[in-house]
């Protein structure tokens, strides 16, 4: 099938709010995709700081989606592996923040406080005390904040309550659409069908950033309406 042209669409405009991303799972890739278009569209200096859970900076994705090899070196990732290893790098967050520093992101930041070797209110204790901890830093830097959830269960209503911007992503018929208080956007890759994640994704941000060249990832198209 002949190549279709990727259009050059609107993205969510990551300002100095925090913001909470509710992705549908047919969508992935949208946090990774607003990452690297916030960086592209900061200047060549701008860097993020990613506190990572479940594998969602895994170095596979990212670098299929960047058009550019050069703007993974821009983001700085850190790992914990258990609640309490996440909770300090919550706690040590104001030490990472530099000046270059334009966006914060923290994925499914509830994921560690509901293991099973804590108990209930330990969890919910250290989550809350983690937004805190987030917050602080955002008040005090205005920077940017990029968050996610598992679920959206009251046990996670707290990260609801600190975002000041919520954002959607659900997966139509004819592709992606965003939507926020004063934000909309649906994509039409294309008559019939979409583009697959990986594919899409990467397509899109070349798009929106010509100056990057050529996209990196050869296209695939999956049928509308196919799992």
């Amino acid at each position: 099938m002949p190549r279709q042209s990727a259009p050059t669409i609107e993205l969510p405009t990551l300002d100095g709010n925090i913001h909470l991303l509710e992705a549908e799972r047919r969508t992935s890739g949208a946090l990774q995709s607003l990452v690297l278009d916030h960086l592209l569209s900061q200047g060549t200096d701008a860097t993020a700081t990613w506190i990572d859970s479940r594998g969602n900076a895994s170095t596979q994705p990212l670098a299929q989606l960047a058009p550019s090899p050069r703007l993974l070196d821009r983001i700085e990732i850190a790992r914990g592996f258990t609640a309490f290893q996440h909770y300090s790098l919550l706690d040590e967050l104001h030490e990472q923040v530099t000046e270059e520093t334009s966006l914060l992101v923290l994925p499914d930041l509830d994921w560690f406080y509901r293991d099973g070797d804590l108990n209930h209110r330990e969890g919910e204790r250290m989550l809350s005390e983690g937004i805190a901890l987030v917050e602080d830093v955002h008040d005090k830097t205005r920077i940017p904040v990029l968050v996610t959830r598992t679920n959206r269960g009251e046990d996670t209503s707290p990260i609801e309550c600190a975002a000041e911007e919520v954002l959607r992503c659900e997966q139509t018929s004819q592709g992606p659409r965003f939507t926020g208080s004063d934000f909309e956007t649906l994509v039409y890759p294309g008559r019939g069908y979409f583009q697959t994640t990986i594919t899409y994704w990467n397509r899109i941000l070349t798009a929106r950033h010509p100056e990057l060249g050529e996209s990196t990832v050869q296209p695939e198209v999956a049928t509308v309406g196919t799992d």
